[in-house]
């Protein structure tokens, strides 16, 4: 009976429309939601003076390791996060702030894991620095009309 509801995977294959997007037909791949969605960073503010803008690339480029930390209910929100860079520019201390409102504890300890693995501008005049920053985890689409 399943398989008359269902139909075999075959049927399916020739029934269902195609998309160049998947994530936009629902697929059920736990890649899919990463399809359709991106990390926007929002905010970045430091204690002491730092190439905000060197910090906002790094994390900008970080954002194919970021993606696939992304919970797979294709959920959005912010993740703030401090962080110290220490003299060479290396990550000493990655924490999460009260401000965030994405994912699971999973997802956010990912988020943690790969920040903490990157490396930033190497402070200039200071041992260490400490940096705040927001990222928003969204749909490709949201903001397109």
């Amino acid at each position: 009976m399943a398989m008359m509801l269902c139909g075999c995977p075959e049927e399916r294959a020739q029934t269902e429309p195609f998309s160049e997007r998947p994530s936009e037909i629902g697929a059920s791949s736990s890649h899919a939601p990463a399809l359709a969605m991106v990390i926007d960073v929002l905010a970045v503010r430091a204690d002491q003076p730092v190439d905000l803008e060197a910090v906002k690339t790094v994390l900008h480029d970080a954002e194919p390791a970021l993606l696939s930390c992304l919970d797979a209910d294709g959920s959005t929100g912010v993740v703030a996060c401090k962080l110290s860079i220490v003299d060479n520019g290396s990550v000493g201390e990655v924490s999460q702030q009260k401000e965030t409102t994405y994912g699971s504890d999973d997802a956010r300890a990912c988020f943690e894991r790969i920040i903490a693995s990157l490396r930033f501008p190497t402070p200039q005049s200071h041992d260490r620095i400490e940096v705040t920053a927001s990222l928003e985890v969204r749909t490709r689409y949201e903001s397109q009309p």
